[in-house]
């Protein structure tokens, strides 16, 4: 990935996690109205003994419904941002989309959706709230109904701005998971992310935990400095990449590069013997089943193989024999 597009990613992960904290502050904070009819009465003018109308708006849920259009607003941007960069992402055709893609594709088409009708719903509210005190000027508040309805309709935007927030905060935990699902960085052992404050080890193209970076055939966490051998992705230690080469791999002529790093097309494949091998080493096997270094040496000069296959096969048989063993042993039993 391009340094300029790791930046926005770690840009967009920061600031999601912020923006749905925010969005959570603010549904803890109450704002549904009191229903006591304050906000619809007139008042007695004493100057010239006429009745002279003063509306109260409910200012704290104007603040919010301004609010919530800000964050609605970012969340559109946002979304735009993300989409753009997986329709920039690499697929495996033209024709092609990933789940991934195709889950965030769809997240970004249900927020402009519902993006489109809240802002059609925030005109319909105050036109309603407006004709409800008219109706209610034009009686003079002699019916309780058109003062209720006021009172009603906030309530009513007020719960309405609360479902808003929480659809709000759902695109944006959404939006952040498919940021690090599709462009956060992932450990190549056991495939989950890799957060900025994780210590890591890189193999080429490949990112480890620290605690994953260990050789697969044994287990063993590598240390820094460490020489190990990438064989399809598995990582061994020295020992047990020699252990597998010797024991029966054939690779490409390049082999293992300076730093360890064995090349991508290593194949694993098993060591056949010939009949005339065989015989030398079961007949060797008769003599001495567990022979020492320089015994190990001659034969192998002998077979033509290397030292290190001939040693595998003595091991090899004997575990055979001593299973063959235990098996007559339970038989006779």
């Amino acid at each position: 990935m391009e340094a300029s597009k790791r930046v926005l990613i770690e840009k967009l992960v920061r600031e999601f996690s912020e923006k749905i904290l925010y969005i959570i502050e603010l549904l803890a904070a109450e704002v549904c109205p009191d229903a006591n009819f304050s906000d619809v009465q007139r008042d007695e003018n004493d100057a010239d003994n006429e009745l002279s109308p003063r509306i109260l708006s409910y200012e704290r849920l104007h603040e919010r419904i301004r609010a919530v259009k800000a964050i609605i607003l970012d969340l559109i941007k946002d979304a735009d941002i993300v989409k753009a960069i997986q329709l920039d992402a690499d697929t495996p055709s033209d024709d092609v989309v990933n789940p991934v893609q195709k889950n965030a594709l769809a997240e970004i088409h249900d927020v402009e959706i519902e993006a489109a009708a809240f802002f059609g719903h925030v005109p319909r509210y105050f036109l309603s709230r407006g004709n409800a005190i008219s109706k209610s000027e034009k009686y003079l508040n002699r019916i309780a109904d058109y003062k209720r309805s006021v009172v009603e309709l906030d309530e009513m935007e007020s719960l309405k701005l609360r479902m808003v927030l929480c659809e709000a905060r759902n695109h944006y935990i959404s939006l952040l998971d498919i940021v690090k699902k599709s462009f956060g960085a992932k450990c190549s052992k056991c495939c989950r992310g890799i957060s900025a404050s994780d210590w890591v080890r890189r193999a080429r193209d490949l990112v480890f935990h620290l605690a994953c970076f260990a050789c697969d055939q044994c287990g063993r966490q590598l240390s820094t400095g460490e020489q190990f051998a990438l064989m399809e992705d598995r990582v061994l230690c020295k020992a047990h990449y020699l252990e597998t080469v010797e024991g029966g791999t054939t690779s490409s002529d390049d082999g293992c590069d300076g730093d360890g790093y064995h090349k991508s097309k290593t194949k694993r494949v098993r060591t056949t013997f010939t009949e005339e091998q065989l015989q030398v080493l079961q007949a060797n096997f008769q003599i001495d089943s567990n022979p020492d270094g320089q015994d190990l040496e001659r034969i192998a000069s002998v077979t033509g193989l290397s030292k290190r296959v001939t040693q595998v096969w003595f091991q090899n048989s004997r575990a055979r024999q001593k299973k063959h063993i235990h098996a007559g042993k339970n038989k006779s039993k």
